[in-house]
């Protein structure tokens, strides 16, 4: 069984090659990266622009399940956390076994959240080793597709 350490560095080392993809494959749109933070909670993980002066800034989501949900952590260690907290303009959940790509605005994300909550499904996360929660919400593929840019696509 991983120790918390060796899972963290797991889940960061996917979460960086998912995050490495997603460059190539904005870039390769035309879109030029302008800053990447480093450390381990920065208020959004790129900030891109294009020659039409659009910047925006992106969370990057690396999922290795296979389930129908698309998932958003709301809540960890007794605080809001997430897409709760989150400073980026737009989402982008890249599904790795499956090649689904969903890019969403955070703001759609949340007021879906807000008017629609019979749509969201609650999961509690408790790590028994440090007895922290973390609250997350689901949203089927098919109903996130309502306000998502949908893409099959290899990164």
């Amino acid at each position: 069984m991983l120790s918390n350490k060796q899972r963290w560095d797991k889940n960061y080392s996917e979460g960086v090659k998912v995050e490495d993809g997603i460059i190539n494959y904005l870039t390769g749109k035309g879109w030029d990266l302008l800053e990447r933070p480093e450390g381990k909670h920065p208020e959004w993980d790129i900030k891109v622009g294009n020659d039409k002066g659009r910047v925006e800034t992106i969370e990057i989501k690396g999922d290795y399940t296979v389930y129908p949900n698309v998932v958003f952590e709301f809540w960890h260690n007794g605080k809001p956390s997430g897409i709760a907290t989150s400073k980026a303009d737009w989402y982008m959940i890249y599904f790795v076994k499956t090649n689904e790509l969903f890019t969403v605005k955070r703001s759609q994300v949340l007021e879906m959240f807000m008017t629609h909550p019979e749509l969201w499904t609650l999961r509690k996360v408790n790590n028994p080793s440090t007895e922290i929660e973390t609250l997350t919400y689901g949203l089927s593929k098919e109903n996130i597709k309502r306000i998502a840019f949908y893409k099959k696509v290899e990164i």
